[in-house]
């Protein structure tokens, strides 16, 4: 397995180039969603396999989040619109054979405390938004994140029920 840096839009490979495609809550991020889906569908071999996956919204934590600020281009595709199956398959549903199923990866730390330093250092978009808000905004963001999360302790820490998609797809033309 390699992991290559690239762009999801313009991706440098030949055509059919691989039999297993995976983007993990990735290119859902990208500009062009149509762009995303072209490439995808091109590198993929006939008959390759597909995986795909993306946050389900969950309404108090998308609140949290929607708080950071995360900007989008001008024009951008929205990364929820990927928890649509009537997007997703029209983006890809012409070059693969689409399966959607739901599954739950919580999310989990040691605190709520933990948590928002994790976010907030490591997640840069996150990091960015706040740096863009006054010193209020953040403190009052940094508490209900940390109450937020909290609120859902556990004997181990706090774990917070994260439902995702998963979109499995095969590569139509296999011989």
């Amino acid at each position: 397995m390699r992991f290559d840096v690239g762009d999801a839009e313009q991706l440098p490979y030949a055509d059919a180039s691989f039999d297993v495609v995976s983007s993990a809550h990735g290119i859902v991020f990208a500009v062009d969603h149509s762009a995303v889906a072209r490439e995808v569908g091109r590198v993929c071999a006939p008959g390759g396999r597909l995986g795909l996956t993306f946050w389900l919204p969950h309404p108090e934590l998308a609140a949290l989040m929607d708080r950071f600020g995360y900007r989008r281009p001008a024009g951008a595709g929205v990364p929820r619109d990927w928890t649509r199956t009537d997007y997703v398959n029209a983006l890809l549903g012409q070059d693969f054979e689409l399966e959607f199923s739901e599954h739950e990866c919580p999310w989990t730390g040691e605190s709520g405390e933990q948590l928002w330093q994790l976010t907030v250092t490591s997640d840069g978009p996150a990091w960015t938004g706040v740096a863009a808000m006054s010193q209020a905004e953040r403190d009052a963001l940094h508490s209900d994140w940390v109450a937020y999360f909290e609120g859902h302790r556990t004997d181990e820490g706090v774990s917070v029920p994260r439902p995702y998609l998963l979109i499995h797809g095969r590569r139509r033309g296999a011989s």
